[in-house]
């Protein structure tokens, strides 16, 4: 759906991300120190350089360097901030409308700005059906919970194993690095 939502510039990369975005849920692309979305941000960038030609590996001048090396940064970063849209929305277009339109096609949200909402969301579930999509992403970010929480803390994995994890709590590791290295001398009274 979300490709029927927004028109993208760069259409090769769009498909890469909203490909690619949560292959970090796949236990194969999982690693035990990061987030699932870095996981599969990671695991699309090296999809990208095995599709590149050996000119593209090694290029000889710089503007290709970047052109590939740009094009690198929007797949990462569209696919680590997918879930996070308060950070996505201030990032690039291609970024911004990965997060939207993942939102739109999981959540429903923004669903209102598409013409004929119903009729083509309607045509999309004819050739790509849900297959229990819902209780398939509960259970990915259910077992995420479980088996890393300590990555968790700032994303909808968290929110998950707090509703459907017994004994689940979030690691509240990094606020406390975050609150230690600001804590002022003294804390000011409330105004």
């Amino acid at each position: 759906m979300s490709v029927a939502f927004f028109h993208m510039r760069h259409e090769s990369l769009y498909g890469t991300y909203t490909s690619w975005q949560d292959l970090g849920l796949v236990p194969r692309y999982m690693t035990q120190d990061r987030r699932f979305e870095v996981d599969g941000a990671a695991s699309a960038v090296t999809f990208l350089k095995n599709q590149q030609g050996e000119e593209d590996r090694n290029p000889t001048h710089s503007e290709d360097y970047y052109k590939h090396k740009l094009r690198e940064l929007i797949v990462w970063d569209a696919i680590a901030m997918h879930t996070t849209p308060s950070t996505s929305d201030n990032s690039v277009p291609e970024v911004k409308y990965c997060q939207r339109g993942i939102a739109v096609d999981i959540l429903g949200h923004g669903m209102e700005l598409i013409p004929d909402a119903s009729v083509t969301i309607e045509a999309i579930l004819k050739v790509y059906p849900r297959l229990e999509m819902k209780d398939g992403m509960t259970g990915c970010f259910c077992g995420i919970a479980r088996s890393k929480p300590e990555t968790t803390y700032d994303n909808i994995v968290g929110a998950f194993g707090v509703a459907y994890v017994e004994g689940y709590k979030r690691s509240d590791e990094h606020d406390q690095m975050i609150v230690a290295s600001l804590r002022p001398k003294s804390v000011p009274s409330s105004p």
